[in-house]
């Protein structure tokens, strides 16, 4: 019997461990998806601000009459 409780308890220990490693990856896992997010929307603006600039550059371009 002891012999039994002493592995359930090296089971629950281990157990324990691992939520605690879990807990630390998922926390290092959202600050690196809310670096992410924070990446992509500045990617996302300076895109935007790319093409306002690209499509104004076309709408200064001589139309095909004009050529």
């Amino acid at each position: 019997m002891n012999a039994e409780l002493e592995t359930l308890h090296q089971k629950v220990q281990q157990l324990a461990a691992l939520c605690r490693q879990l807990r630390s990856e998922n926390a290092e896992l959202r600050q690196q998806l809310v670096q992410s997010s924070q990446h992509n929307r500045l990617l996302q603006a300076r895109l935007e601000e790319t093409c306002a600039k690209i499509a104004d550059l076309i709408s200064q371009l001589p139309e095909e009459d004009d050529v």
